[in-house]
């Protein structure tokens, strides 16, 4: 929550007053899995007519549209003053914050429902948002509120606690208005490929990769191919498909392969893999997609797909004749020298350089990380 932008993402469309990536409702907690940044976006001015998230991965050349945010946009503001450090197991009875608003209504909560989820706002700036929750939102004038009654330092944010300033950001964290759009699951993938090979996999693997490191990290796994153009025409041609494009809509795919596995779980992804696997193929969800919007699932009925999901990697597994946990299989793999993942640890920290360490995800194209681990003395 709050990583900078991978390089190449542009808001469109009106522009937006700030895209912030944080959490937000007022009656839902939104929840996202796998790897991921929350981006709400609002005008500056009033009529705003929405705006859309693009995405470029070869330096401008192309866009793509990942998300449309329609008006009013997203409540979110400015704090006018700061709160500082407070015990995060009590609700916070104590500590007053002000917001300006540059658009939406805040509204109080009962305790319970706070308990529960609502009110929940990312509050702070880029690389120290923490996530809190007010159950007593007041409205003293024109757009300003006081929030109070507060639980802070939400799912593991405690340490922003002490870095907040006058001026920080403040969105609610509303399902409707905040989505979650999904990164590059490099490490998932690269792993996904490791075990892949590791368990005797001897069939055509094609990776798709954005970033020359991890088209190099891909190949010394065992990658047959991988994948850095336009993915649908990738995958035609490596496999012999054919594209057709329909007069509204994404290309469809005649053909394709025979297994995905979405390391991702992003909309998106989930979409394409639907699209490129051919008929009677399956697609394996390693990546959480959540509540999916915008896919299309005509493939799964039109092609009689397979969905098999993947969650938390730990099941009870047969393997060399006994039904052992995942995590036992990958160990015997790591301890037997079949898998070597240990390069994959690009970047060592020590633990007073956290915040480094966090900006640097923002960052991987030009960083060229794979796996950052914190040292001790």
């Amino acid at each position: 929550c709050g990583k900078p932008a991978p390089d190449g993402w542009l808001p469109e469309h009106d522009r937006p007053s700030r895209p912030i990536a944080g959490p937000k409702r007022k009656k839902a907690r939104l929840v996202t899995a796998g790897p991921s940044f929350l981006v709400a976006m609002t005008g500056a001015l009033a009529g705003w007519r929405g705006g859309v998230l693009m995405q470029s991965t070869d330096a401008g050349s192309t866009w793509a549209s990942l998300q449309d945010f329609g008006p009013p946009g997203s409540a979110l503001g400015s704090c006018t003053n700061s709160i500082g450090v407070v015990e995060p197991r009590m609700i916070d009875n104590v500590s007053l914050l002000n917001v300006t608003l540059t658009q939406g209504a805040l509204y109080s909560v009962t305790q319970l429902a706070m308990l529960g989820g609502a009110n929940h706002f990312a509050y702070g700036a880029d690389g120290r948002w923490e996530i809190i929750a007010a159950q007593t939102c007041t409205l003293v004038s024109g757009t300003s509120y006081v929030l109070q009654n507060l639980l802070r330092g939400r799912f593991g944010s405690e340490w922003a606690m002490g870095l907040h300033a006058v001026g920080d950001a403040l969105v609610l964290l509303d399902t409707t208005d905040v989505a979650a759009i999904a990164m590059s699951a490099g490490t998932i993938g690269l792993c996904m490929l490791a075990a892949l090979r590791a368990v005797g996999c001897g069939a055509t693997i094609l990776v798709a990769a954005r970033y020359p490191f991890q088209i190099e990290a891909a190949r010394r796994l065992g990658a047959s191919d991988v994948l850095t153009g336009d993915l649908y025409d990738s995958v035609a041609s490596r496999t012999g498909a054919t594209l057709h494009k329909p007069i509204i809509g994404k290309r469809v795919v005649s053909g394709g392969v025979d297994r995905t596995y979405d390391c991702v779980g992003s909309d998106a992804t989930l979409d394409d893999s639907l699209r490129l696997t051919r008929s009677g193929g399956k697609v394996i969800l390693v990546g959480v997609p959540g509540i999916a919007k915008g896919v299309d699932w005509t493939a799964i009925f039109a092609q009689e797909l397979t969905l098999q999901a993947s969650y938390i990697y730990n099941n009870a597994e047969q393997w060399r004749g006994q039904t052992v946990a995942t995590f036992d299989v990958a160990l015997e793999l790591i301890a037997s020298g079949q898998v070597d993942l240990g390069w994959m640890v690009t970047h060592r920290f020590p633990l007073d350089k956290y915040s480094d360490a966090l900006a640097l995800h923002g960052k991987k194209g030009s960083s060229g990380l794979i796996k950052a681990v914190f040292e001790f003395p």
